[in-house]
C-alpha cells in the first residue's frame, strides 16, 4: 500500500495480462523465427541451370514498325505462339 492507502503495482487482473501479452511476444517472435528457417529452407532447393534449347535455335525477331524489340532477347524455342509479332 502506498501512504495515500492505494495498491501499488497492478492486481491479479494487470498481472494476468502481462503474463499474456509476454507469451502472445513469444509466440509470435518463435513462429517469425520458424517461418524465417522455412523459407531458408525452400530458398536453398532452387537451383539454376542453362537455357537448353537442344537443336532448334529460336531466330530473333526483327523490330516492328514503330522500332519496338522484345525485352527477352532469347524467345522460347517454339516461337509459333509468338508468330504475330513478326507480322506486325
Amino acid at each position: 500500500m502506498d501512504t495515500d492507502g492505494r495498491r501499488s503495482g497492478g492486481g491479479r487482473g494487470r498481472r494476468g495480462l502481462r503474463w499474456t501479452a509476454l507469451g502472445l511476444a513469444a509466440v509470435l517472435v518463435g513462429a517469425a523465427g520458424a517461418g524465417f528457417l522455412y523459407y531458408e529452407h525452400l530458398n536453398d532447393n532452387i537451383q539454376q541451370a542453362a537455357l537448353d534449347l537442344g537443336d532448334h535455335k529460336a531466330a530473333a525477331l526483327a523490330p516492328n514498325a514503330a522500332g519496338q524489340t522484345p525485352l527477352n532477347p532469347d524467345p522460347p524455342a517454339d516461337v509459333s505462339a509468338f508468330r504475330f509479332l513478326a507480322e506486325a
